[in-house]
């Protein structure tokens, strides 16, 4: 469906490449569809764009004069996240390859998936789910360690590998059950089911951007940095007067990541050790503090239920103003009144795939016994690389 996935790709990595010889897919049974199948009959999808939009063009977003976010209609167009796929529907994991353009989130999340396929699943009739959600979940932490140690914060405070486990576990071995365990919002959308796409698309919170990522961005080679945007586009919405003392009732977003930052690097509050220490609870004394303290970090992260699903995350609106065409109004973009640090955070991005993490990704899925290894740690990892060169 997508035309333009020969043309502009780049090779795969070597490593990855062999690992996906053909020849060593499991036989006939194997939870990996690799058939043509076409959607129902019934099922419409907007037409894609002749050609990629990219991030990179210059004229994106200049000839727009609208406000985001103001005037805005909370009317949600988004298709319903409880869509059921039939059990015979699964991600052709071996055609993706071949319509999108290097990821590195992508060929990291084809090398575990297949790995799982070949190395675990390959060896069972009926695999326990169970064991292959742990079996998941260690691959998916061997990420992590190994190629997005950047984001072990944003992970472990989010409780993002237990989301990424279950959507995995869902692609590897699609049915009734791995389905209804991903989280609703994160649910596929009947487009993302039918339409072969590079997996990190199905990482995004919303559905709505999820279909419009496909449509415009499956074959553009800026598709990691975009990814990398909306992940610092997440936000929560809440009320000033409930956080800052004496603030009037005001309705503002805090940007998650800078949270997360927060309660690793920003300063102590209570730094004096003379004393009875006064007790750090909401609201805080001033917005300054309240941005910039890692103790008011913590209880904005506990108050706001970060760590507890994405069912409340919403986007900032200033991510349409650089990326116009993936709007749409929707209950998920926030309103209100932006409240930043002064940090300075960003987005890392993965390495790419290489030998070391590809052996890693064949050791998680290699255990027969549903057990699994634990992955390596970074400082092990970064010795390796240097000792090889």
């Amino acid at each position: 469906m997508l035309s333009s996935g020969h043309t502009d790709t780049e090779p795969l990595s070597a490593s990855l490449s062999a690992m996906l010889d053909t020849n060593t897919c499991p036989a006939s049974g194997s939870v990996i569809s690799s058939s043509n199948e076409t959607p129902p009959a019934e099922t419409t999808y907007a037409a894609e764009p002749p050609v990629p939009i990219s991030s990179n063009e210059d004229s994106l977003g200049e000839s727009v004069d609208w406000t985001v976010g103001r005037g805005v209609q909370a009317v949600s167009t988004t298709t319903s996240l409880r869509h059921s796929p039939p059990n015979s529907v699964a991600f052709p994991i071996y055609r993706n390859l071949q319509v999108m353009a290097r990821s590195n989130y992508s060929e990291h999340i084809h090398a575990y998936e297949m790995c799982a396929v070949t190395g675990y699943l390959g060896a069972r009739q009926n695999p326990d789910l169970s064991s292959l959600n742990r079996m998941v979940s260690s691959l998916v932490s061997a990420f992590i360690k190994v190629a997005w140690g950047g984001m072990e914060s944003w992970i472990q405070w989010t409780n993002g590998k237990d989301t990424l486990t279950k959507l995995a576990a869902w692609r590897i071995s699609p049915g009734p059950e791995t389905f209804a365990a991903i989280p609703p919002s994160m649910q596929p959308t009947p487009l993302q089911t039918a339409v072969p796409h590079p997996p990190v698309i199905d990482w995004c919170v919303f559905s709505f951007l999820r279909d419009k990522l496909i449509q415009y961005h499956s074959a553009d080679p800026a598709l990691d940095d975009i990814c990398g945007d909306i992940g610092l586009a997440y936000v929560v919405q809440a009320d000033l007067s409930e956080f800052v003392l004496g603030a009037e009732p005001l309705t503002v977003y805090f940007n998650i990541h800078d949270i997360i930052s927060g309660m690793e690097r920003n300063p102590t509050w209570l730094t004096s050790n003379i004393g009875p220490k006064p007790e750090v609870k909401l609201p805080a004394p001033d917005l300054y503090t309240l941005l910039h303290s890692r103790e008011y970090a913590h209880e904005m992260h506990r108050r706001l239920k970060i760590g507890q699903g994405v069912e409340e995350y919403l986007l900032d609106p200033a991510l349409f103003v650089k990326y116009p065409h993936l709007y749409e109004p929707s209950l998920k973009v926030a309103q209100g009144v932006p409240l930043r640090s002064r940090n300075n955070i960003s987005w890392p991005a993965p390495r790419p795939l290489d030998d070391v993490a590809m052996s890693w990704y064949r050791k998680c899925a290699s255990y027969q016994d549903g057990q699994v290894p634990a992955p390596v740690p970074a400082r092990a990892y970064h010795r390796h690389v240097l000792e090889e060169g």
